[in-house]
């Protein structure tokens, strides 16, 4: 067997593995982006529910933790305001 390989190989899988997480964590960032968009519209509509605020503060939060995985802390900041 040819060792010279195995860390491409293993690379190989770990890219792989890190783009299926980065698909899966994309689609729920884009669901909490609509959601915040949905609140935001809603507001300046002035119709912003009790309900729809707590899910766009539940959202901003879920992405801040995201953006903080990915080194932007100062996003924790973002929803508090």
């Amino acid at each position: 067997m040819d060792s010279s390989r195995e860390p491409e190989a293993g690379q190989a899988a770990l890219k792989e593995a890190l783009d299926r997480n980065v698909d899966q964590v994309s689609a729920a960032d884009k669901g909490r982006v609509a959601v915040l968009e949905a609140a935001a519209a809603a507001f300046a509509a002035n119709r912003l529910s009790a309900e729809e605020r707590a899910a766009a503060h539940g959202a901003a939060h879920k992405l801040a933790g995201t953006l903080g995985t990915f080194g932007l802390d100062e996003a924790q900041f973002w929803p508090r305001g």
